[in-house]
Parts: C-alpha cells; sequence; structure tokens
C-alpha cells in the first residue's frame, strides 16, 4: 500500500470508521487494516513506554475512542 493510501486509511480509522466502511471506501484489504492495526499499536505501546514516564495523576479522563 502507498504511503497516501496508509495515512488516508490510519486517519479514517482514527476517526471511528469501521475496517468494513474502510474495505469500501478505500478500496483496502482486510487483513491489511488489522496488520496496520497492529503495528500502530505496537508503535503507540513504544513510544508511550519510552516518553510517558513519572507522571502524577489525580484525574484521568478518556472518551470510547
Amino acid at each position: 500500500m502507498n504511503p497516501i493510501k496508509r495515512v488516508q486509511v490510519v486517519s479514517s480509522l482514527v476517526e471511528g470508521t469501521s475496517i468494513n466502511a474502510m474495505v469500501r471506501i478505500r478500496g483496502a484489504d482486510n487483513h491489511m487494516i488489522i496488520n496496520m492495526l497492529e503495528d500502530m499499536g505496537c508503535a503507540f505501546s513504544a513510544h508511550l513506554h519510552r516518553n510517558v514516564r513519572g507522571l502524577r495523576v489525580r484525574h484521568l479522563q478518556c472518551d470510547e475512542i
């Protein structure tokens, strides 16, 4: 998948578009999208592990995404 299409897929996923909708809208392969999600999760986990340390959190608010 070319870099432009990868950015479009990631942007749509971040906005909450379903995998099935991504297959229809972007013409991407279902398994490719799932693999991208796995890669993104691993990269984000590594980023947090390296960069987010020693926080003193009293209140934490997250939305459903």
